[in-house]
């Protein structure tokens, strides 16, 4: 894995540090939500880069490999949802822009 594809997903897991459960993210409303700065100071390279790295990995069968932040919280199945529904944000971002 890339060093920047690692950088871009440990911003997105990173807030996982922070859960307890995905209610806040389905509301897209949690704390360390990179949707604030995806949809207002990315550029659009930056934006493809993040929803290409967040695919990349949910396309990992070990997707505790694609983080490399120690004491991340939850299974391989939660971290799999938690990356589905903000993909799901981000990409209602790109497809109203």
């Amino acid at each position: 894995m890339s060093h920047e594809r690692q950088s871009i997903l440990n911003g997105v897991f990173y807030a996982l540090l922070h859960l307890d459960s995905l209610e806040p993210v389905k509301a897209n409303r949690f704390a360390y939500n990179i949707f604030p700065n995806f949809k207002d100071r990315y550029d659009e390279e930056l934006q493809h880069k993040t929803l290409a790295a967040i695919r990349w990995a949910l396309a990992q069968d070990d997707i505790d490999s694609c983080c490399s932040l120690e004491d991340v919280p939850f299974d391989g199945a939660f971290k799999r949802e938690y990356l589905h529904i903000v993909l799901g944000h981000l990409l209602d971002v790109r497809v109203s822009a």
